[in-house]
């Protein structure tokens, strides 16, 4: 079986339609997950969004996936060892609100995590001569210095004796950003957490007594920008943390924001799919958040009067 995911924010019928004829040609089972995406696929077993434990089953039973450059799907793939097809997202066609698909997307082939393609018209060879696309791997925990830097960041002045449960705030939104904040657990102690994210993320990898949920929300939907604003400055007059790290995108960067309000110290951890230059959020994080580091040692900055520097402690891989 081959499975295809497109993430849930954007329509990608570029792709959905080459694998659809090709799947009528070929008679191989295609299963879809759609998202957004208004358009009928006869020969694809589409689904728009998925619970995340129906979407990690498909994964598992996947011979094959073909994705776009999405954080989240990459991880996943090389963390179950199955073999990933990347076709990037482009802005000039209207798939995504810019290109930093494209910058990822090599990155993640350079590391061997993808086979990545320009085209459509290079898909149909490869899905024909699949066995070929060998499959990624990454360890269960990040290597390097990030996981030590972390720490010592969250610790840095603390006892155990005085930590009470929420003293560290993980909160990060659903998908690639979730899941890189999960690769970065094993720095903190379990009990010290306490984790916030959106709805429909999976949360099989922590306490689920210690994960509280938010609303999604983007520059596109204001109205639940606004809704995302009160949750999160609730979850901070209740937690109270001491401690909050996030790699975005907006319930993070709300985080930080009241953090620095009521004393909390803050890191942000710009996504690793931000390859060719710091994130929007990460450039308003430079503000207010104690520490903002990048995930590629060649995005690094020097502090300015009124922005903290952007460093590089290693990465979630």
């Amino acid at each position: 079986m081959i499975f295809v995911t497109v993430g849930t924010q954007y329509p990608f019928d570029r792709l959905l339609g080459e694998v659809d004829a090709w799947a009528e040609r070929s008679g191989e089972r295609v299963v879809a997950q759609v998202g957004v995406s208004t358009k009928e696929y006869e020969n694809l077993e589409t689904v728009g969004f998925m619970p995340t434990e129906e979407f990690e089953s498909f994964l598992g039973d996947a011979d094959l996936v073909v994705s776009h450059a999405g954080m989240g799907t990459i991880i996943a793939c090389a963390l179950q060892g199955k073999p990933l097809i990347v076709l990037p997202r482009r802005h000039a066609l209207g798939e995504h609100t810019d290109d930093h698909q494209l910058g990822t997307a090599a990155r993640m082939a350079k590391f061997g995590l993808a086979r990545v393609i320009d085209s459509t018209e290079e898909l149909i060879p490869i899905l024909n001569d699949r066995e070929s696309v060998e499959a990624p791997s990454i360890g269960k925990e990040p290597s390097g210095e990030i996981l030590e830097s972390l720490r010592e960041f969250a610790y840095r002045g603390s006892a155990k004796g005085r930590r009470k449960p929420g003293w560290i705030l993980g909160i990060a939104s659903q998908g690639g950003h979730w899941t890189q904040l999960q690769r970065l657990r094993a720095a903190f102690e379990p009990e010290d957490v306490q984790w916030i994210t959106t709805q429909n993320a999976s949360v099989s990898s922590v306490n689920q007594q210690n994960v509280g949920f938010v609303r999604d929300a983007d520059l596109q939907r204001k109205f639940q920008l606004v809704i995302l604003l009160i949750q999160v400055l609730w979850k901070i007059l209740t937690i109270r943390p001491k401690v909050i790290v996030t790699t975005g995108a907006a319930p993070g960067w709300f985080a930080v924001v009241f953090g620095r309000i009521f004393g909390a110290r803050s890191i942000w951890i710009d996504s690793i799919a931000n390859s060719e230059r710091l994130s929007i959020s990460g450039q308003k994080a430079r503000r207010w958040a104690d520490e903002v580091w990048t995930q590629w040692p060649d995005r690094v900055e020097v502090a300015t009067h009124s922005k903290r520097s952007v460093e590089f402690k290693g990465n979630i891989l």
